[in-house]
């Protein structure tokens, strides 16, 4: 979805870009004293803080880091409450002033080509305008679900990078290949091996790529009989192993830790 997300932001860019240009063609620069018009600092700001929060949203994609999302989100929103502003005065000119009808919201011809007080914005077509708000609502929507963690895989097998958690790798993979057998499976029939982590494991693919898949998920016929218990007491035992050693003492392994240890890398 974050993929999905940029497009529609680079679409939403695209529009405004070309409606900014006609703007400054139909001379919205020199429009700053003209009442309820679109101000060059209003839309200067709207662009700034689009360009930004694009920029933003470009480093999450490369970082994969949850808080930048929001960060990009946050601009977002500002940049939306800016364009909805711009929207409302483009559109209290048209039914306001102007009276056009809800059938057709372009001015006629005949009123562009005389009327010299027009602002620049009111010379963009109604299609042009809308399209880039429904571009805009739909971008914001779609970088919310991403930034909330909406759409991302689930079910018994997560994304590889979801999990911060599995960042942490606690042991080193099993010795014996396993065949997943899950029903439905995309991996079904492949080769893996199982690799501890904070959280959950690694299934190290034997075609390349690396799956997570938490705790909650961890099923004992794919673990060579190792129960959730079971993963949880050896990621346990390791953080505590970790702490011991760093303060130069070397614990031995209580026989629940030592059974485990032995249904998770070696199995029945």
């Amino acid at each position: 979805m974050k993929w999905v997300s940029l497009v529609a932001w680079i679409a939403t860019a695209g529009v405004g870009i070309a409606m900014a240009a006609y703007w400054l063609e139909r001379g919205g620069l020199g429009q700053g004293g003209l009442p309820h018009s679109v101000h060059a600092r209003r839309l200067g700001t709207h662009v700034a803080l689009a360009v930004s929060g694009l920029a933003i949203w470009i480093v999450y994609l490369v970082t994969d880091a949850r808080g930048v999302a929001w960060a990009a989100f946050g601009v977002l929103v500002g940049v939306g409450i800016l364009g909805a502003t711009a929207f409302r005065i483009w559109q209290r000119r048209r039914l306001g002033f102007v009276k056009a009808t809800h059938q057709d919201w372009n001015w006629p011809a005949e009123a562009m080509a005389s009327g010299e007080t027009i602002p620049a914005e009111q010379h963009l077509p109604a299609s042009v305008v809308l399209l880039h708000g429904l571009l805009a609502i739909a971008t914001v929507v779609l970088v919310l679900l991403t930034a909330a963690g909406v759409g991302e895989s689930g079910g018994t097998e997560a994304a590889a990078g979801a999990p911060r958690q599995a960042n942490v790798v606690l042991g080193p993979p099993t010795p014996a290949w396993r065949t997943n057998q899950v029903p439905g499976s995309a991996r079904r029939g492949q080769r893996y091996r199982s690799q501890l982590t904070l959280g959950g494991l690694f299934h190290l693919y034997e075609r390349a790529g690396r799956v997570f898949v938490a705790n909650s998920a961890i099923v004992p016929s794919q673990e060579r009989g190792a129960t959730r218990s079971d993963v949880a007491r050896l990621q346990s035992w390791a953080l505590h192993l970790r702490r011991e050693r760093a303060a130069g003492r070397n614990p031995a392994p209580s026989p629940a830790v030592r059974a485990a240890s032995r249904r998770f890398y070696s199995g029945p």
